[in-house]
C-alpha cells in the first residue's frame, strides 16, 4: 500500500493526522467574542467557531480577516511538537522524490504553513478552514479544488486523514481515503 501512495497525488489532513495540536477552543471563543464585542459592539457566541466565523464574513470582511488571523495564531500556539511520526517520516520521503503533496484540514492555512516549515515539509496546496468555511468536512469541497489544482482524477488521489469526517469526505468525491492508523501500525 505505502509503495502506491509514491506513485499518487497523496492529500493528508493535518490535525490528528500529521501533528497533534494542543489548541485551547474556549479560551479561542473567549477571544474571538472579546474581539467582535469591541468592535461590532454584538454578542458573537462563536459556538461552535465556524458558524460565527461564517457570520462575522457576512458583516464585515476586515474584521473577519482579524479574526481567523486569531484563530491561526492559536491553533499555531496549541502544536507543542508533538507529531504523528511514521507520518511525519513519509511525508519527509515524499516530498524527497514528488511535490504532488495537498493538505485539506479545518486548520488555517497560515497555521498549516507554519508547523509544517518548522517540519521542513512543504506541500504543494493548502486547503484550510479559510477555503471551506461554508462548505466544511464532510463536504468533498477541498477536495475538488485540489483536483482543479492538479487537474487530475479523483483516482489519481489518495488522502490520508484520522475521522470520520475524512472517510466520508473521500468517499463523496470518489477519492481513495484512508485512516492513517490502517496504514501504519
Amino acid at each position: 500500500m505505502i509503495d502506491d501512495l509514491r506513485r499518487r497525488i497523496v492529500i493528508f489532513d493535518f490535525d490528528g493526522t500529521i501533528v497533534y495540536l494542543n489548541t485551547d477552543w474556549e479560551g479561542l471563543r473567549e477571544k474571538l467574542r472579546d474581539i467582535v464585542r469591541r468592535t461590532l459592539s454584538i454578542d458573537e457566541p462563536f459556538s461552535p467557531i465556524d458558524a460565527g466565523l461564517r457570520r462575522i464574513k457576512k458583516l464585515d470582511f476586515a474584521l473577519f480577516s482579524k479574526v481567523i488571523a486569531t484563530v491561526a495564531n492559536h491553533e499555531i500556539r496549541g502544536y507543542t511538537g508533538k507529531i504523528v511520526t511514521p507520518v511525519v517520516s513519509f511525508l519527509k520521503d515524499h516530498m524527497a522524490t514528488s511535490q504532488s503533496l495537498a493538505i485539506f484540514s479545518g486548520n488555517t492555512r497560515s497555521a498549516i504553513e507554519s508547523v509544517l516549515s518548522r517540519l521542513d515539509i512543504h506541500p504543494t496546496v493548502i486547503i484550510g478552514r479559510e477555503d471551506i468555511l461554508d462548505d466544511p468536512k464532510p463536504s468533498p469541497k477541498g477536495l475538488i479544488k485540489i483536483i482543479e489544482h492538479f487537474r487530475v482524477q479523483s483516482t489519481d488521489l489518495v488522502f490520508i486523514g484520522d475521522s470520520e469526517l475524512d472517510l466520508m469526505a473521500g468517499r463523496r468525491c470518489g477519492v481513495r481515503t484512508y485512516l492513517w492508523r490502517s496504514l501504519w501500525t
